[in-house]
């Protein structure tokens, strides 16, 4: 196994381990406390997904953070401020939840049909990938200077970012935004001393949990742009957070 065997609990809980790197990890398990609280965490997170597919999370997963949004209070749109501890913790759980999300998204029930051995392999890798992105969220979320900012948007739906200055790095949380229109898509920025695309929503998307790096002095923003991104923002349209 040349793969660090820490990196391999995702993969494991999802099912997408050969038979021999599943014992090797069984081994790991009676020996690591960490790793094996990992597994019963992603589990716990997984079971509680339990309708996720191959292509979408859970059906309830939208009512659940909808839900959730609608009790949490809002900024002004013009003077953000920093939020609460239970605040903080009340946008961890979501997104921890829309993380495994992704990841179950990727791999549960897809795996087990996969014949051909390239595609497993590739398959792997992105369980992997997803998984180190989770983690990634998770650290920032976890952070012990993660800062909360959020904005309601014009036309109904609310931005929110965690950020943290000692990670340099965000968690972008989009949630009901009106449709971007045919043809047309959401693209998030970094701006600082000139903006920088920091990824491009799927067509028609109006909800998202996105991984910002260099958040250090920016500010986040979020613009209509034609599918496929734009080079530059299209200011009239931007929605802005402070960070």
């Amino acid at each position: 196994m040349t793969t660090d065997i820490h990196s391999l609990s995702g993969a494991y809980v999802l099912d997408a381990l050969s038979d021999i790197e599943r014992a090797e990890f069984d081994r790991h398990l009676k020996e690591c406390d960490t790793c094996a609280l990992e597994v019963r965490e992603l589990r716990e997170a997984t079971a509680y997904l339990g309708a996720a597919a191959w292509s979408v999370p859970a059906p309830r997963l939208k009512e659940q953070v909808l839900g959730q949004i609608a009790q949490t209070r809002q900024l002004s749109p013009q003077i953000p401020q920093r939020r609460t501890a239970p605040e903080l913790r009340h946008w961890r759980r979501l997104t921890l939840v829309a993380a495994v999300a992704a990841v179950a998204a990727l791999s549960v029930g897809g795996v087990s049909q996969l014949v051909n051995q390239g595609r497993v392999e590739r398959e792997r890798a992105a369980a992997q990938s997803a998984k180190a992105e989770s983690d990634r969220m998770a650290a920032v979320m976890a952070a012990p200077d993660a800062q909360l900012r959020s904005k309601a948007v014009p036309g109904g739906g609310q931005v929110a970012v965690v950020f943290s200055s000692t990670q340099n790095a965000g968690v972008a949380m989009l949630t009901g935004l009106a449709a971007p229109g045919p043809g047309r898509t959401y693209q998030l920025w970094l701006m600082a001393d000139h903006p920088i695309s920091a990824g491009v929503l799927p067509a028609g998307a109006t909800s998202a949990h996105h991984l910002l790096s260099g958040v250090r002095g920016a500010t986040f923003g979020i613009t209509n742009e034609p599918a496929g991104g734009s080079p530059e923002p299209n200011l009239a349209s931007a929605i802005t957070v402070a960070l």
